[in-house]
Formats: structure tokens, C-alpha cells, sequence
């Protein structure tokens, strides 16, 4: 599997070595090109499907895309600044999960409010959940996959708005 960026030369991103199964974690938006090649001299048919997962898990319980009500990049602050995050709204309360396995602090600050930093130390990302009513737990935590990191209020600049998690 190559990555083809610009008038660049293909770039290899993945290949086959054993096995029948290819998985690739694409890291950003791009074209791609798949090659397949046969041994020399053989006649050989191949089923390829191509499939797209979510690479990490819904952070709201029970909500859905369909309750992002507002974008990552938008405007804010009469164009001042951009939100770094999408918004989910729910019900006040609502748990928020963890999207990864790995280590939950919980704090706040001025925007926020009520928030939680989520490092995984795996992959090296780090994920913020703010406007929370509260953290589910006090001082740095080793959490799960789905674990309740907090719960949907709003807290920081978000008091004059229905509750909803800022996640980014």
C-alpha cells in the first residue's frame, strides 16, 4: 500500500509479509494506491474488500454523529479564534467515556471549565474533554477503552449554552 502525495514518488505505507490480511490506520486524509502482485509465472484470482472502521470510539454514551452540533475549525469569537474540537450535546450528566486506553488527568481552566486530558501513550495522542460537570475520578488515573471519564455539563465559557462535551 502507497501513499501518493503530490508529484512525489509513491510512498510504501504498508505491505503484506504473512498472512491474508492487510490493516492500515490511515493518519490523515489522502489518495492511496493499492499494487498487487502475484508470484512470477502463476495464475492466481484475488477478493479484495476494502473497508472503513472508526478508528476510535463514539465519547459520548448513547449519542451519536448526529448530535455534533458544532464543527472542528469553526469560528468563535467573531473570527478571533477557531474551535479546536467538535461539540456533543446531551443530557446533562450523560457519562463521557474514554476513547482509548491510557492515562486521565482531570482539571480546569478558564474555557473549559471542568475538564479532562486523556494521553495514550500508545499511539502518543492526547484527547481533551471539556465542559464536564464533573471528572468521574480524582488526580492522574490509568483508564480503559468506554471507562466514564466525566459527565456532560456547562462549565467554562459554555454556561450559557445547553450541556454538551467538547472534545478535541
Amino acid at each position: 500500500l502507497f501513499e501518493v502525495r503530490d508529484a512525489a514518488a509513491p510512498e510504501r505505507v504498508a505491505s503484506l509479509t504473512a498472512g491474508t490480511t492487510l490493516h492500515h490506520d490511515v493518519d490523515r486524509d489522502g489518495q492511496y494506491l493499492l499494487r498487487v502482485q502475484p508470484e512470477l509465472l502463476r495464475s492466481v484470482r484475488y477478493t479484495m474488500v476494502q473497508r472503513t472502521l472508526a478508528s476510535l470510539p463514539f465519547p459520548v454514551s448513547g449519542q451519536t454523529a448526529k448530535d455534533v452540533q458544532s464543527a472542528f475549525g469553526a469560528e468563535r469569537d467573531a473570527g478571533r479564534r477557531q474551535h479546536e474540537g467538535i461539540d456533543i450535546f446531551a443530557a446533562r450528566h450523560t457519562p463521557a467515556v474514554a476513547v482509548v486506553r491510557g492515562i486521565a488527568r482531570p482539571g480546569t481552566n478558564a474555557l473549559g471549565g471542568n475538564v479532562v486530558w486523556l494521553r495514550d501513550p500508545f499511539s502518543g495522542r492526547s484527547f481533551y474533554y471539556a465542559h464536564l460537570a464533573r471528572a468521574a475520578f480524582e488526580g492522574t488515573s490509568r483508564v480503559e477503552s468506554g471507562e466514564v471519564v466525566g459527565y456532560i455539563g456547562n462549565t467554562g465559557n459554555a454556561r450559557s449554552t445547553a450541556p454538551h462535551l467538547h472534545f478535541g
